[in-house]
């Protein structure tokens, strides 16, 4: 079937009732992109017809977050600005800023529309669910087209103002932003974030000689500087030398820097401490070993193994190997062996947690073991024999692990760094190493 207006309107009226209205024309001032086609709730057509709209255009972000503190304070202001103007939030599914733009639109009380670009084949499908009218009825909209435009340049295209807050070199945001300053009205703003870090200086200047508009972010939080997820415990602390320990003894659980929510944290919690820079914001290694120091419990997780039963990880590799092992794991997006957690012993772990070995295997492996026992189930090796898993030499705890329940001469914390001491000794009632 040809994707026109006609068909497509004759798709959606067999399908779904006359409140939902097929358009070839944005609702609103500006021309829209040739040969996209959109389905609206009629309010949200109402709305945009009469209402200016607002996009927030940007780069993808790193996996860990908070180390983009300027974007969020940038990003928290346009939606005060949206807010006070009595904009709508344009956004996009799948573009960088959606899920920050959402969160944003509830904690501010901004109406928001989300365009979803789809071809004619995957609208089809999408209409036939029965999520589809809760969805254009919240605000959703589809825009079915046969073109490869890029959802960015789709909302650079329809938004009466734009905020580029990080702009990579050549990327689908200066692509965008681009098309939007060579073909859209003058009338319609375009606002580039000074900021080098997140947008090259050859790529801001070349969009400011296109007739965007240079905005200097003045009014900035200033990022929290140490963790308030617990009150200091005094500041002395005893620190350790590995000389110290019997490696042999202990089983160690290290932390890594974590890309969204913690275990324990809803979403919106999470989208919460970044837009307003709060406790749990930082999502770094030392962080991360912070937040288990100041609850006194490892969360388990099931995230990353077969069952999906919760578990805590430890490693038998000795403390002052984890050095010489730490490696990226790049189909992951993490690292392994890091110099940063608790080392426990091993003794305490067996008989009041009922810490075990993991069973290696295969396929055969796993099918042959019992329910109880697969929680305890890794891989021998990737798919491609790349990685053996047995190097890890990994023991697993079911359910979470409570340090209070644990002697303080039975466990060591460990950090790579000596500035992370002092910051650690404030949480930690477990003696101190560094490594």
């Amino acid at each position: 079937m040809e994707l026109n207006l006609e068909n497509l309107t004759a798709f959606v009226r067999d399908v779904q009732p006359n409140e939902i209205q097929v358009l070839d024309q944005w609702p609103g001032q500006h021309a829209s992109p040739e040969g996209h086609f959109f389905l609206m709730h009629a309010d949200t057509a109402a709305l945009l017809e009469n209402t200016s709209s607002t996009a927030v255009i940007s780069s993808r972000l790193p996996k860990i977050l908070d180390s983009y503190r300027p974007w969020f304070d940038a990003i928290r202001t346009v939606a005060v600005k949206v807010r006070k103007s009595q904009d709508i939030f344009l956004t996009g599914k799948s573009t960088a800023a959606h899920d920050c733009c959402l969160r944003l639109a509830e904690l501010f009380s901004i109406d928001c529309v989300s365009i979803e670009q789809l071809s004619f084949e995957t609208f089809k499908k999408a209409a036939t669910k029965k999520t589809f009218l809760e969805q254009l009825a919240q605000g959703h909209v589809f825009c079915v087209t046969q073109q490869k435009t890029k959802t960015d340049q789709t909302m650079a295209q329809l938004a009466d103002t734009v905020f580029a807050l990080s702009v990579g070199k050549n990327g689908n945001a200066e692509a965008a932003l681009r098309f939007r300053l060579d073909n859209c009205d003058v009338s319609a703003k375009t606002f580039i974030l000074n900021d080098d870090a997140m947008t090259p200086r050859s790529v801001g200047q070349r969009l400011l000689d296109r007739g965007a508009v240079d905005w200097l972010l003045l009014d900035r939080t200033e990022e929290a500087q140490e963790t308030d997820v617990a009150t200091p415990r005094g500041g002395s602390y005893q620190k350790r030398s590995l000389a110290d320990l019997d490696q042999s003894e202990y089983l160690v659980h290290w932390t890594r820097a974590r890309s969204g929510a913690w275990p324990d944290q809803s979403t919106h919690d999470y989208w919460d401490d970044l837009i307003f820079a709060t406790g749990g914001h930082q999502h770094s290694n030392v962080f991360a070993l912070c937040r288990i120091l100041a609850s006194q419990r490892i969360i388990a997780s099931a995230n990353l193994t077969r069952d999906s039963t919760p578990v805590v990880c430890f490693s038998n590799v000795p403390l002052g190997k984890l050095r010489d092992k730490t490696v990226f794991r790049k189909h992951l997006h993490r690292w392994d062996f890091l110099p940063y957690g608790i080392a426990i012993k091993r003794s305490v772990l067996e008989s009041q947690f009922d810490c075990r070995p993991v069973i290696y295997g295969d396929e055969k492996t796993w099918e042959s073991l019992a329910d109880s026992d697969r929680p305890f189930f890794q891989l021998k090796k990737t798919a491609n024999k790349k990685i053996d898993w047995q190097e890890e030499s990994e023991w697993r705890i079911v359910g979470d692990v409570n340090l209070r329940n644990i002697e303080l001469s039975d466990a060591v914390v460990f950090t790579g760094a000596q500035n992370d001491l002092e910051k650690l000794s404030q949480l930690s009632l477990f003696d101190l190493i560094v490594i």
